[in-house]
């Protein structure tokens, strides 16, 4: 009977340690995820908003001056600057918002046991990797196109359809730049600190733009992406 609470006293002695030790790293890992997410959020929130209401103003600018104007010339400019600025309103509203909800999401879930805190932890890594992910595609290729396809459209309306070519070279030349500045304003702050977070806890980092394809898919084409 001696023995074996001796060998109970001493298997506590070993691993009591070994969890505390266990839970210390956990809390550390978890504690640097939250504050580089806390960190960049306002940035991101910054940039998505700033991006979403600018379109948005722009797309009701542009309408209003295109009802209002006597000069059809000016009409036909503004109503296509309207339905390019109102498909960069609404593409950058629908994008993933991970970098601005994730810190929200991670404070919100329970951590009122060891394992509340390992489950927190993993999701932590989750959200930073999803959010270092959607940094990482928004400055790949595919938006480059996306955008140069969407001006060359609208400018192609003006010089084919309305004869508008002087208009048709300034709108493919405004809107190249507004694409290029959208994409090389969107804040990087989650792929540094997930690049940070897996080269100390977790070995090299393995995050890379998405590859995206275009291929016909059933009667049509189908456009998708993989990691």
């Amino acid at each position: 009977m001696i023995r074996a609470i001796a060998l109970c006293v001493a298997l506590m002695l070993v691993v009591s340690p070994a969890l505390a030790t266990e839970e210390g790293r956990v809390g550390e890992r978890y504690r640097f995820i939250l504050a580089e997410l806390e960190q960049g959020e306002g940035n991101a929130a910054l940039w998505w908003n700033g991006w979403t209401f600018g379109f948005a103003a722009a797309t009701v600018g542009q309408t209003v001056l295109a009802l209002a104007v006597d000069d059809r010339g000016w009409r036909i400019d503004n109503a296509v600057g309207a339905a390019t600025s109102g498909l960069g309103a609404i593409g950058t509203a629908l994008e993933p918002r991970t970098p601005i909800t994730a810190a929200a999401d991670l404070r919100a879930m329970d951590a009122s046991t060891p394992a509340a805190r390992a489950l927190r932890l993993r999701r932590a890594e989750q959200l930073l990797r999803d959010a270092a992910q959607e940094e990482l595609d928004g400055r790949s290729w595919f938006p480059h196109v996306a955008g140069a396809a969407t001006t060359l459209a609208a400018s192609a309306v003006l010089w084919y359809g309305y004869d508008r070519y002087s208009s048709g070279w300034l709108n493919l030349l405004g809107g190249t730049l507004v694409t290029e500045l959208q994409i090389a304003s969107r804040p990087t702050a989650a792929v540094r600190a997930y690049r940070a977070y897996y080269q100390r806890h977790a070995g090299a980092a393995a995050l890379a733009p998405r590859t995206w394809w275009i291929r016909p898919q059933g009667l049509g084409v189908g456009v998708g992406a993989e990691l």
